[in-house]
């Protein structure tokens, strides 16, 4: 691409370049040929009319003695007034003659041509150019008035001064061209180099790009080159960072399918243990009521798998018609289907909240709220404690805290809790009856209520705080 836009701007200016040169010559000597033309004609006609008037002086004179000058010709003395016009041109590139009824009187010509014709009307004057030997000429032939138009003066200007000149002129024009083309085809290279460079720079980064290398061009210079190379960061970055997002996204579907398995594996596997010592064994009615317990609890622990994924499919894609809802009278319904847990290990709620109204799905909200104090309560200890907060921020968002001095969640876990089937403490988890999906569906709830949800955690406990900007 380089070398085709150097060739290319190279050879327009050069055909400009010497297409404007040979204009300007071509026409310079148009001009000073027509120039000579306009002063020879001018010259040839002062001629005529001097040697008229010349001649029709000696007639004068010679009236009384010459009846017919027409038939008898011009004598000496009136053929030499003519000399005086060749002394007049000699120290010029004029030549001239004088032909009488087509045969040459007197000439200085360097040559009489057959192709002269003197057969001219009166009044009127043939101009041509001629080469002989080598050697440019322009002829001017014209006859003289009457009684004296059987006179034909011949002017003749030697044109090869002016196109020796003209060729000397070119030689120099088209040389200083050559000397000026060469110091123009290094410059435009070194300036089609520092232009292309950048493109260069880019096309070396996307070929990076396709290896798997995502890092930015160095931006020099100005104009649209730069902005190129701006626009061309810009786009290595958001690859960079939509690859990151895709790469991060195939390891949560991987971690999805890879957690969903071990979830699968442990209750399918009691179910087809407790089934097979069900058929082989002998068994008394207290251990065949135990065994068909531990299936069914392992059935429906499969059934409450597959319904909350099912609820995480149906919130990514249905669309929800919001009503106004009270958030107070929410989390006091929840807080009362609790209650028997919170007793049995006397966890302490405290409940700072106002009245404060939202747009939202009822049940969803219910459901968003009811996992976040299951997780508080299964966080905290005995005589433990949960604090409910809420209040309006300086966007005049409403927010609601949700505190348990339960064990701290480690930093890196963070990121991941809204992960399907990531649990912090996985043991715990299995013991209390959860599947590691509770709080996947709650960030589908917050994200179909242009809603934020924050955790933080340290030795005191977690907060796990709701942002409703709508």
């Amino acid at each position: 691409m380089r070398l085709k836009t150097y060739l290319v701007t190279l050879l327009i200016f050069l055909i400009f370049l010497y297409g404007g040169i040979l204009f300007i010559l071509t026409f310079s000597l148009r001009d000073n040929i027509s120039n000579i033309k306009e002063r020879a004609l001018g010259e040839h006609y002062f001629i005529i009319s001097s040697y008229y008037n010349n001649l029709s002086h000696v007639e004068y004179r010679k009236k009384s003695e010459i009846d017919d000058k027409t038939n008898k010709g011009i004598d000496i003395e009136e053929k030499l007034l003519f000399d005086s016009y060749f002394i007049c041109y000699q120290k010029q590139p004029v030549y001239l003659g004088l032909l009488e009824n087509n045969v040459v009187i007197k000439s200085t010509l360097p040559n009489i041509s057959s192709d002269f014709n003197t057969n001219l009307d009166i009044n009127k004057r043939r101009v041509f150019y001629n080469t002989e030997n080598n050697k440019n000429y322009l002829y001017i032939l014209g006859n003289l008035p009457k009684p004296f138009h059987y006179l034909t003066v011949i002017y003749c200007y030697d044109l090869s001064a002016e196109i020796e000149n003209w060729n000397d002129m070119c030689k120099l024009f088209f040389s200083f061209s050559f000397i000026l083309s060469v110091i123009l085809a290094i410059v435009l290279y070194i300036v089609i180099y520092y232009i292309f460079k950048p493109l260069t720079e880019i096309t070396a980064a996307a070929e990076k790009i396709a290896k798997g290398d995502y890092s930015s061009i160095s931006v020099k210079g100005k104009g649209e080159i730069k902005k190129v190379a701006i626009s061309f960061n810009y786009m290595a970055d958001e690859i960079k960072k939509n690859i990151n997002k895709y790469i991060e996204i195939a390891k949560q579907k991987q971690n999805f399918i890879d957690n969903l398995a071990h979830e699968l594996r442990t209750p399918l596997t009691n179910i087809y243990g407790y089934a097979e010592y069900i058929q082989k064994a002998k068994l008394t009615e207290e251990d065949k009521f135990e065994s068909t317990n531990i299936i069914m609890s392992e059935s429906k622990r499969l059934q409450d798998i597959s319904q909350r994924l099912l609820k995480l499919a149906l919130y990514r894609e249905q669309d929800m018609k919001f009503n106004c809802i009270n958030l107070i009278d929410i989390i006091k319904k929840i807080l009362t289907s609790f209650k028997i847990r919170l007793n049995e290990k006397n966890i302490q709620v405290i409940l700072e909240s106002e009245d404060f109204i939202i747009k939202g799905d009822e049940a969803l909200i219910e459901c968003l709220f009811s996992n976040i104090i299951d997780n508080a309560v299964k966080a905290c200890d005995k005589n433990g404690k949960i604090i409910i907060k809420s209040f309006k921020d300086n966007n005049e968002y409403i927010n609601v805290t949700i505190y348990d001095n339960g064990k701290e969640i480690p930093k890196d876990a963070i990121k991941h809790l809204t992960e399907a089937f990531y649990r912090v403490d996985k043991s715990r988890n299995r013991e209390d009856g959860g599947a590691g999906i509770g709080l996947a569906l709650c960030n589908e709830i917050v994200l179909k209520h242009n809603a934020i949800l924050h955790f933080s955690s340290d030795s005191t406990g977690t907060t796990v705080k709701l942002t409703f900007t709508k």
